[in-house]
């Protein structure tokens, strides 16, 4: 090999066929590598084996590539993770460079420039440069144990402002650099990069920024988790040079601060990457801590951490259910290092027995969600099996909703205990009350209680000391209020309907607000209502007084609710008041006085149908 192939292959390295040239250097790499393993085994210095002249010449070959402008355009595709490899199998087969310092920043400039992506981003040339950063800097920025004079210092300090920068290939690239960089330069550094790495994935509460930013936040999470492996734990460590008591609590609130990370762009749930990274690195530092010191995970810690895998193992996307629901069960049964502290373990056991742990398929809406809701019975649990539950009963996907809305209602319905049923309908409140005007979690809370109003699960809790119907539409209309999103009124109306079959205190203030819908500006809600309206009183004949039923069903039916003539419509609807026996709704706002006559009520542009055609999409 040493003497035939690698002179085979050297010229081939840079030929005019791309090919070729990619194929010819991971060749040359991968004997390289080889032979240094031989020569090790061996006793043999690799110079010796394979000649000063090839050294020389793979020195010059990442030159001649630059040079030669291979690493621009399609090329530079295929060439630079293929330079990278070379640069990462020469660091680990030690080639005598280390006295050729220009040579050096040769290299750290290539592996700096792909982390960075100037030229061309690819995901692919961005870890090909960092799995070469590790043995590069090992190699040829050390000295006998430590960091040549400077480097660390100079090198920390760079990395943390390119990632800090706004760039955002340079953000994302520069957080796994952080994250692979040895232990003689993070050492005396690790505060530095640690909370550089947290402040890269706090949210700024800009939506444009937070959407571009997010694998940049993942990737620092995982940097995170990457970095504790390298430098240790000790609990009364320098909090300079490992995870510490000093640290270790910043860390967790960094982690659990990652998991409510929902922002969402164009390509939908853009932070599904940054929690499953979160997941993954939770649980490696975790287990590195238990490992070492394990005094210093707390029984908090670990009702937070079971807690957060809980809610994204009910969530809606598939992939993220896998994640958690894998991470649960290898926690749950774990024998080394042993998890202590697990809230209900036993319990959980009975639900997920050890055969799940090969068996259970998470990312299966028919296999999990009858075991998951099975959860709703453990107090601890219970809040955030709800919040997961949410987002998937009121999804989107069919399978998705079909799988866990039927889990969900068979649940409440074989409850005999009352005491269990009022405490999830309380849980429910609070998770709503606790994400009112969150659109991403009350949109789906509203469609999750229409189908559990129209499944009757909460047909038990109609006596008039129970408060929960009142709570409930109290949250709804205050949910609703000044909102412009058409979809949650839609949503709501569904519920304002199921929530006429409780008592008479709820039933009428249920049958205000859906009166105020038939008055409403937009002709969609005024139709919508209507519809929703004519068939819950066709399905309940006890709602409205029986003399008064066939008027306002003809009412109902007969009405052109999206005339444009709201005088006309308020009219009806407040016969329509009359008939059913409930306050007329009182008209607030929309109309100017004296001169809004001669402006024909054209004031406000929320008053037309076009601007809601706007808001919807259209």
């Amino acid at each position: 090999m040493a003497e035939t192939v690698i002179p085979f292959l050297l010229p081939l390295t840079t030929s005019i066929d791309l090919n070729t040239r990619h194929g010819a250097v991971f060749a040359v790499a991968e004997i390289i590598h080889s032979l240094y393993e031989h020569s090790q085994a061996n006793s043999i210095k690799l110079v010796d084996l394979i000649g000063s002249s090839v050294v020389e010449t793979i020195k010059g070959l990442t030159r001649k590539m630059d040079s030669s402008m291979m690493f621009r355009g399609v090329s530079g595709e295929l060439m630079r993770p293929a330079a990278c490899f070379l640069i990462r199998k020469c660091s680990i087969s030690k080639l005598p460079f280390h006295d050729d310092a220009e040579f050096i920043n040769h290299w750290r400039n290539i592996l700096e420039d792909n982390i960075q992506c100037l030229q061309i981003y690819n995901p692919d040339i961005q870890k090909a440069a960092v799995s070469a950063l590790k043995p590069f800097i090992s190699e040829y920025l050390k000295i006998e144990g430590v960091g040549k004079t400077g480097v660390a210092d100079e090198l920390v300090d760079r990395y943390i402002s390119l990632m800090t920068g706004v760039s955002q290939f340079a953000k994302e690239g520069f957080a796994m650099a952080l994250g692979s960089l040895p232990g003689f330069i993070v050492k005396g550094h690790f505060k530095q990069i640690l909370f550089a790495l947290i402040a890269t994935t706090t949210l700024t509460g800009k939506a444009s920024e937070d959407g571009k930013y997010a694998e940049s936040r993942a990737q620092a999470l995982a940097s995170i988790a990457s970095l504790c492996e390298t430098m240790g734990v000790d609990v009364s460590g320098d909090p300079m040079n490992c995870v510490c008591a000093d640290n270790i609590n910043s860390i967790y609130d960094c982690f659990f601060e990652a998991m409510k990370d929902y922002t969402t762009d164009n390509r939908g749930d853009i932070a599904a990457f940054v929690r499953e990274h979160c997941m993954y690195s939770l649980e490696k530092v975790t287990c590195l801590i238990l490992r070492s010191n394990p005094e210093m995970f707390t029984k908090e810690t670990c009702e937070r951490l079971m807690c957060c895998l809980v809610q994204q193992s009910c969530e809606k996307i598939d992939r993220i259910r896998n994640v958690a629901g894998e991470i649960i069960l290898r926690l749950v049964y774990s024998d080394d290092p042993s998890i202590p502290y697990i809230p209900n373990h036993q319990e959980i056991m009975q639900i997920f027995p050890r055969s799940d742990i090969v068996g259970l398929n998470w990312a299966a809406p028919s296999d999990i969600f009858p075991k998951v809701t099975e959860l709703l019975k453990l107090d601890i649990y219970r809040y955030s099996v709800i919040l997961g539950l949410t987002v998937s009963v009121g999804g989107l996907t069919e399978s998705l909703v079909k799988h866990s809305s039927q889990s969900l209602t068979g649940y409440l319905n074989r409850l005999q205990d009352g005491v269990e049923l009022s405490a999830f309908a309380n849980t429910l409140l609070d998770v709503f009350k606790n994400f009112h005007k969150v659109d991403r979690v009350t949109v789906s809370m509203l469609k999750m209680i229409n189908i559990l109003v129209t499944y009757g699960c909460f047909n038990n809790m109609e006596e008039k000391e129970n408060t929960f119907p009142l709570e409930l539409l109290g949250l709804c209309k205050k949910e609703i209020s000044k909102t412009r999103d058409i979809q949650k009124i839609l949503c709501s109306i569904d519920v304002f309907c199921g929530l006429l079959s409780f008592r008479v205190e709820v039933k009428q203030k249920a049958f205000s607000q859906l009166l105020m819908f038939l008055g409403h500006r937009y002709p969609m809600i005024r139709k919508s209502a209507a519809n929703k309206l004519y068939e819950t009183l066709l399905m309940f004949d006890d709602l409205t007084p029986e003399e008064n039923q066939e008027e306002i069903l003809t009412i109902l039916g007969d009405t052109m609710w999206d005339d444009t003539d709201m005088d006309k419509i308020r009219e009806v609807r407040n016969k329509l008041s009359d008939l059913v026996g409930v306050a007329r709704p009182k008209f607030v706002g929309g109309v100017k006085k004296a001169s809004a006559s001669s402006s024909t009520s054209k004031g406000d542009d929320m008053d037309n149908y076009k601007d809601l055609l706007g808001r919807v999409g259209y």
